[in-house]
């Protein structure tokens, strides 16, 4: 379960970043929480445990009607022009908690409320599709990758022999160069010299992957 600190020592951002940037802090924390709260809060029980790679649809700029930035915008910018008159920086100083900080900011007790009791509906909302997108497009062309992956792995070994890392690298080079055998991978692999061999690779590899331009990465 995230936990949202109620004490403004908890807020206090190091020297290192920006006023605005240290304030997104909590939004992306809470973000992550938000994520981390809704696969259960009993790590041990694994039918309730679930790990979603959601930094992959996060990452991108194209995110509609919110980009990752934006989400946490919607926290930090409104604050920061609130209280813009009220913050600023200064020497560093060591924290009761031990961590050093140099925002100074003196409405502490004003804006307390915005750590007890923050709005993340539309962060909640932008997590949600995020997720959507992760499991419907990211998961599910991952998936289906790596089963055309093993299956072009095992088609090879009938064909060739060597460890599954040689085989990936021929899969790879085959369908980077768009269904040929590169110069440079029959020098690895002289085998490939023989053309019935090479032959029966690019059959084996093509019949697993639809010829398209490759995009994994």
């Amino acid at each position: 379960m995230f936990y949202f600190p109620e004490t403004p020592a908890a807020a206090r951002p190091s020297s290192s970043g920006t006023g605005a940037r240290q304030t997104s802090a909590l939004a992306g924390s809470s973000i992550a929480g938000v994520a981390a709260a809704s696969c259960g809060n009993d790590l041990t029980n694994a039918a309730r445990t679930y790990i979603v790679p959601i930094s992959a649809i996060l990452q991108k700029p194209d995110l509609r009607p919110l980009s990752y930035d934006g989400a946490l915008e919607l926290f930090s910018r409104p604050l920061m022009q609130q209280y813009r008159g009220n913050w600023s920086f200064g020497p560093e100083q060591l924290g009761a908690d031990g961590v050093a900080y140099s925002l100074q900011f003196d409405r502490y007790q004003d804006a307390l409320h915005v750590w007890r009791y923050p709005d993340l509906t539309r962060h909640v909302t932008f997590l949600a599709e995020a997720l959507d997108l992760t499991i419907e497009q990211e998961m599910r062309g991952e998936a289906q990758y790596l089963q055309r992956h093993g299956a072009a792995r095992a088609r090879l070994k009938s064909i060739v022999e060597g460890p599954d890392p040689a085989l990936d690298r021929i899969i790879r080079s085959v369908r980077e160069s768009r269904g040929t055998i590169s110069g440079k991978l029959r020098a690895e692999y002289p085998m490939l010299e023989r053309a019935e061999i090479a032959d029966d690779v690019v059959r084996a590899i093509r019949e697993e992957f639809p010829w398209t331009a490759i995009d994994e990465g």
